[in-house]
């Protein structure tokens, strides 16, 4: 036989077995591939998805925090709380609301909490302007002293009337215009305005000590409330939601991806500026008197968001600390003698399948501590 075409018969090309070898381990390289992949999207996803909560919660905290830090300028006169309760005109009916520099609803075991900030917005109201005629009524134009600050009374300011030493509520009305009437000045307040009841309904206190009074002894002023805020904060369908209480307008959403709002006040004994005590807005604090209004010195907060991120497994356990078990993140580090709030959000069967951002922090009410309440 020819060595030649001996030669060609041994030269073979690539055997069944070995193809079977080439395409086992090249699906093998595409699978550590994709597994590798898969691992760094699911990464990618988890870490975007914080980030936007992290956002998410910052925002909402710096919201209520702008709030919180002038809470209450406005409602201080001579050392004390000016009132605790405004009469106000509103959606046609007179209606009462608390006069209270910051007022937290409590939301109970499972629900958020709700927080209400009231404040003036002129740089007047640290100076209210006295009564120089009485006004028994609100149907009366209010008139008083033509002071340097009375200049800045104008059309769609807020004013407040009140009478802090003879616990009367305060009166709130909008200006219409003023008018000079020699050494005093006019504050027009007409029905036409929304704000202003109509001649036939009074918004002033009423027997056995009606009105405002003039008297020298103990004047009535009129404190200029600018806009005057009056805004609650809270939680509505997984987001921080504000509404404008004093136009009846909102709600308005400021943040998503926020699933729980927690607060509470921060305490002082009566005549002291040190908060000594944390307390939930239960008992006697979710309508505090006159007096424990003046110790409310902070307000401490707790915002939770949530990633937007449904994850494979659990990946958040329940957290335990003084005020019991949290089925969510706890609001912050607490003991026995001051619990904090108890978290919930076990509404969601899927609430472990989330990653949580909380972000705490404690404001104090400069205005009330300034004021020496």
């Amino acid at each position: 036989m020819n060595r030649r075409a001996v030669r060609l018969e041994r030269q073979t090309g690539w055997g069944l077995a070995e193809m079977m070898v080439g395409v086992m381990i090249s699906m093998i390289a595409v699978l550590v591939i994709f597994e590798s992949f898969s691992a760094f999207e699911a990464q990618k996803r988890t870490t975007t998805s914080a980030i936007a909560a992290q956002e998410a919660g910052l925002l909402a905290l710096s919201a209520i925090e702008r709030d919180a830090r002038v809470a209450g300028y406005g409602l201080v006169v001579n050392n004390a709380l000016a009132c605790t309760t405004i009469n106000i005109y509103q959606a046609g009916a007179l209606a009462a609301i608390p006069a209270m520099p910051i007022a937290i609803a409590d939301g109970g075991a499972t629900a958020s909490d709700s927080i209400t900030f009231m404040y003036s917005t002129s740089s007047f109201a640290a100076t209210p302007s006295a009564l120089t005629i009485d006004a028994p009524t609100s149907t009366p134009v209010v008139m008083v002293g033509n002071t340097a600050n009375n200049a800045a009374f104008t059309a769609g300011d807020f004013i407040m009337l009140a009478q802090p030493t003879m616990g009367k509520p305060c009166a709130r009305l909008r200006v219409t215009g003023t008018v000079a009437a020699g050494s005093d000045v006019q504050i027009l307040h007409a029905s036409s305005d929304p704000s202003n009841p109509p001649s036939a309904v009074n918004l002033f206190p009423t027997a056995p000590s009606a009105g405002y009074t003039a008297s020298t002894s103990d004047p009535s002023v009129a404190i200029n409330m600018g806009a005057m805020v009056n805004s609650t904060y809270s939680v509505l369908n997984g987001s921080l939601a504000y509404m404008d209480n004093t136009r009846g307008a909102g709600p308005i959403t400021l943040s998503t991806g926020i699933v729980s709002l927690q607060a509470q006040y921060g305490v002082a004994s009566a005549g002291s500026q040190t908060v000594n005590e944390w307390v939930d807005a239960k008992g006697s604090w979710a309508t505090p008197s006159a007096v424990d209004i003046a110790r409310i010195k902070a307000v401490r907060i707790a915002i939770i968001a949530r990633s937007a991120l449904l994850e494979k497994d659990n990946v958040t356990q329940p957290c335990v600390n003084s005020a019991g078990t949290n089925k969510g993140p706890c609001a912050w580090l607490d003991n026995a003698a001051s619990p904090a709030p108890l978290i919930d959000l076990s509404a969601d069967p899927n609430w472990q399948r989330y990653r949580y951002r909380v972000y705490e922090t404690i404001i104090p009410l400069r205005n009330i501590v300034w004021g020496n309440l």
